[in-house]
């Protein structure tokens, strides 16, 4: 196989995969932006929501990772896979409502707790909606992680679209095609939205794989105690991975309040802007992943070696200019989600354009540990990352913040600690190669 053929093939995958996971990402993010325009209760409300409910999908996301990872391998090695995909249905959507009801009962403590008191009275019927939500997301993601497994990264980027084109329609006709209304009125309008709009993405993605070899598998029987168990020592490490990952967000964001709404208002802007990164890193995770977890499930070594390569210098290249881009245009970004010339905005650009040198390590880490995911080795990456991320993102920033330093310098340097970190140790992992012979 030819390099150029290599690079088609990564093309073929990783653009459906960029479209899906910065779409999925960015759902929340363009909710946000709707939203933010309403009002400034809406703003930090929605931002608020949208940190807890990645918080609480990572866990289940990190599954369904796992059950790509799975489905891929064993996949192309020509063997039975549909008792996986059940797994995965009842495993990650049976999470997912169980996450979705002890939220509801204790909705009240969580409001307090995630918005306070003041925030709390509109913020109510938003999150409950949200966590209504919940097992949909999950069902979305499954199927479309048990269609990446065979290749099929289209499915899950078609009904990624539909979801967002449902949310900002009614997002748009609910709250701008009418007189103004309150805080609680626009809120309850944008939840019911988010709902809405993964019913219908959830029924697209089911008839979009309806003719898929392993997605339409949907079996109606209690699946095998060994797929399970599989499953999830497979996919445990990613899930705890990510919910400290995203558990340590929140931390940072309760170091950042004792400093001001001002500096507070900025850093949630700056981590909506961030996420404009953070898809393309995902898809670049993903991509890898699924390239990867298929080479080695054919046996095909010397391609692995060449995809390895090609992924890693393609990700050099394309989050150096990245970073570049987000500098420069940091101003227009924030300006989706403030108004300009107030001292939020000037807050966020800060917050903003101080992280621009970090986006090369952030691609870095995600196509590493891609890389390394694809071959099953996932206690490292778990390993690795939860150590930086305390360290770094959590330790690190409450240190500097604790001594007098600014929050504006504190912020950026616990980030860049955590991912330079990660870069590298992941970079050494990568070189000696043990990876490779890893059994899923």
């Amino acid at each position: 196989m030819c390099l150029s053929s290599h690079a088609k093939k990564c093309l073929k995958i990783g653009l459906p995969c960029l479209g899906e996971q910065s779409l999925l990402i960015l759902s929340t993010t363009i909710s946000a932006i709707l939203i933010g325009h309403l009002g400034k209760n809406e703003l930090i409300v929605s931002n608020m929501t949208t940190t807890v409910l990645n918080w609480m999908q990572s866990i289940f996301t990190g599954f369904s990772l796992a059950l790509t990872v799975i489905i891929s391998r064993h996949y192309n090695a020509k063997e039975n896979v549909t008792k996986f995909y059940t797994a995965g249905l009842y495993l990650i959507v049976g999470f997912a409502i169980l996450i979705a009801m002890l939220s509801i009962i204790f909705s009240k403590l969580l409001i307090r707790l995630f918005y306070g008191n003041a925030l709390g009275n509109v913020a109510g019927t938003y999150f409950v909606l949200n966590m209504l939500g919940l097992p949909l997301t999950a069902l979305i993601q499954t199927v479309s992680a048990a269609a990446r497994g065979t290749g099929d990264s289209v499915s899950g980027f078609i009904s990624t679209v539909v979801l967002n084109i449902i949310n900002i329609l009614l997002i748009y006709c609910f709250c701008y095609c009418r007189e103004a209304g309150g805080s609680v009125y626009y809120l309850t309008m944008a939840g019911i939205s988010a709902v809405a709009s993964r019913i219908v993405a959830a029924v697209v993605i089911l008839f979009r794989t309806r003719k898929n070899p392993v997605a339409s598998k949907i079996q109606c029987k209690l699946p095998d105690s060994e797929s399970i168990k599989k499953l999830i020592v497979f996919g445990l490490p990613i899930a705890f991975e990510n919910f400290i990952f995203r558990s340590a967000l929140i931390l940072q964001q309760q170091i950042m309040i004792p400093l001001g709404e001002t500096i507070q208002g900025g850093y949630q802007i700056c981590t909506r802007v961030i996420d404009f990164v953070t898809a393309f890193t995902a898809a670049f995770q993903m991509t890898s992943v699924i390239i990867i977890s298929a080479e080695l499930g054919k046996k095909a070594f010397d391609n692995v070696d060449v995809y390895q390569k090609l992924l890693c210098r393609s990700t050099y290249l394309f989050f150096s200019l990245y970073g570049i881009f987000i500098y420069f245009f940091s101003p227009f970004l924030v300006q989706l989600f403030t108004k300009s010339g107030t001292e939020l905005f000037e807050s966020g650009l800060l917050i903003t354009r101080s992280l621009s040198p970090i986006v090369p390590f952030l691609g870095i880490y995600n196509t590493y540990s891609g890389i390394l995911r694809g071959g099953g080795d996932n206690k490292f990456i778990t390993y690795v990352n939860n150590s930086s991320t305390l360290f770094g993102r959590v330790f690190l920033t409450y240190i500097l913040v604790l001594t007098g330093v600014s929050g504006y310098l504190a912020l950026p340097l616990g980030f860049a600690v955590d991912f330079v970190m990660k870069s590298i140790l992941c970079g050494v992992r990568l070189k000696k190669l043990k990876w490779m012979t890893i059994e899923v």
